[in-house]
């Protein structure tokens, strides 16, 4: 296995930022198959040591990061290990209670939590599901804002989980 000439190298002779890695820049780097590289990058079983040496090598000399959510796009049912939590307002205590509720929960399960906050308006709220959703998040916990709530029923039916807090504590001290 040959080397990059300057695996450091973050910018490209032209000044620009140099293209990611990809799997098929690892698997001719490794000698190997894309598929093999695959199983080696998600932990899958059926690879040889030798062969996963070979991988992990190359990897880690073309700084390859594995691309979630292009794997994701490519397989139905595929999840992205990530969930959106959409906070009335970040200030209120009670969403910071529940912010780290979840981030703990979250996180026993190797799932990223994408916090954001609707600011109490509802068209905030619909701004940021929308921009959760066209992330591919695998779930949603929302602290709902307003009462519009077409676009949460619409991606429960869709197979989306949707969980919402409808606790009217905006005050954060406990007297809904």
């Amino acid at each position: 296995m040959s080397a990059p000439s300057d695996p450091e190298a973050t910018l490209s002779e032209s000044g620009g930022r140099r293209s990611a890695a990809t799997m098929r820049d690892v698997a001719a780097l490794a000698g190997v198959s894309i598929k093999t590289v695959s199983r080696v990058v998600r932990g899958e079983r059926g690879v040889s040591p030798t062969l996963a040496r070979q991988v992990s090598e190359a990897v880690t000399m073309l700084d390859y990061r594995h691309n979630l959510t292009a794997s994701t796009l490519r397989g139905r049912g595929q999840r992205t290990a990530a969930i959106g939590l959409v906070l009335m307002d970040v200030a209120n205590p009670f969403a910071s209670v529940l912010h780290r509720a979840v981030e703990d929960y979250a996180h026993r399960r190797g799932t990223l939590v994408f916090p954001v906050s609707s600011d109490d308006d509802p068209n905030r709220q619909l701004q940021v599901l929308n921009a959760l959703l066209s992330r591919r998040v695998d779930g949603l916990i929302v602290m709902p804002v307003g009462n519009e709530h077409a676009l949460l029923l619409h991606e429960r039916r869709r197979g989306t989980p949707v969980e919402c807090d409808s606790r009217d504590d905006r005050n954060g001290d406990g007297a809904a």
